[in-house]
């Protein structure tokens, strides 16, 4: 019953572009998950078992993903925080911009908007000099459909960036620590 309670909050949470809520509830559905996996009772079988470990690892996966957007979709559409809270703000939002396209794969969760999150990571990572990113997110929105409104700041920004090395900062540079 709460399951579907709580499926029923993060759907509409995610409706009325409330993405703290709706990471909420999705962290909420996976706590939930892992306790009937957890509970010993002699009606379960083991496929239960792997139902709710699978239910359990897409509610987190979503629950993290949930909490990533807001950060972006605030920046954009609340852009007066970046000027207030400066640049270790915009630091965190560009790194959820990169845990969005390393996370988000073949997935399309709903209420996630793939423009925003490209917009996002380009121009910050133009902003902070990570070049190759910046490039990589250009030309990627070039086979999303942009806002009108977008259009021209996306294609003088990726007018400048022709004019950049083709490589990142490497304070930013993306570090594999199983290859190290």
């Amino acid at each position: 019953m709460s399951l579907r309670i709580n499926e029923f909050l993060s759907g509409n949470a995610i409706t009325e572009k409330r993405f703290q809520d709706a990471a909420q509830y999705y962290w909420m559905l996976a706590t939930e998950s892992l306790k009937l996996v957890q509970e010993v009772s002699e009606a379960k079988t083991k496929k239960d078992d792997a139902n709710y470990m699978e239910k359990y690892t897409e509610y987190l996966k979503l629950a993290e993903i949930y909490q990533a957007y807001n950060l972006v979709s605030r920046y954009l559409e609340e852009s007066y925080r970046s000027m207030t809270q400066g640049d270790l703000y915009n630091e965190s939002v560009f790194n959820a911009a990169r845990f969005l396209v390393n996370n988000l794969g073949k997935r399309e969760p709903s209420g996630i908007n793939l423009v925003y999150v490209y917009y996002a990571l380009s121009t910050l990572a133009f902003k902070f000099e990570a070049f190759k990113t910046a490039r990589e997110g250009f030309e990627k929105l070039q086979s999303l459909k942009i806002p009108p409104k977008w259009v021209g700041q996306i294609e003088v920004k990726h007018l400048k960036l022709r004019s950049k090395p083709f490589q990142d900062k490497q304070s930013l540079a993306m570090t594999c620590y199983r290859c190290i």
